[in-house]
């Protein structure tokens, strides 16, 4: 079971069945510190496509197997928003982060 804090209700992202995306979002929310594990085809889409796109979200971390891969999160993050990620291959490291509100996990 998923544990939800208030500023969890305060953002909302469903992914659709082919591709769409609904997103709600309160305008008094507060920035949350995230960091995303797993950026394949779909976890790099969904950083880049929907997570990257809220003000409010600062991507502290990004994670996959492949430094290719954690990589290109890396420098999406880092074009997008302008600060310098944590880059790692290993997802244990993203939990080190100081003030890390949530951890995405795209991986299957």
């Amino acid at each position: 079971m998923v544990k939800m804090t208030n500023i969890c209700y305060n953002i909302v992202v469903k992914i659709l069945p082919l591709g769409g995306i609904y997103i709600w979002r309160n305008k008094t929310m507060r920035s949350i510190n995230i960091a995303i594990a797993g950026l394949g085809g779909r976890g790099y889409g969904l950083l880049k496509d929907v997570i990257l796109t809220f003000d409010e979200v600062n991507v502290l971390g990004v994670c996959d197997l492949y430094e290719d891969r954690a990589q290109r999160g890396f420098d999406a993050v880092k074009e997008k928003k302008g600060n310098e990620p944590l880059k790692t291959l290993n997802y244990k490291d993203l939990l080190e982060i100081p003030n890390l509100d949530a951890l995405v996990v795209t991986t299957s």
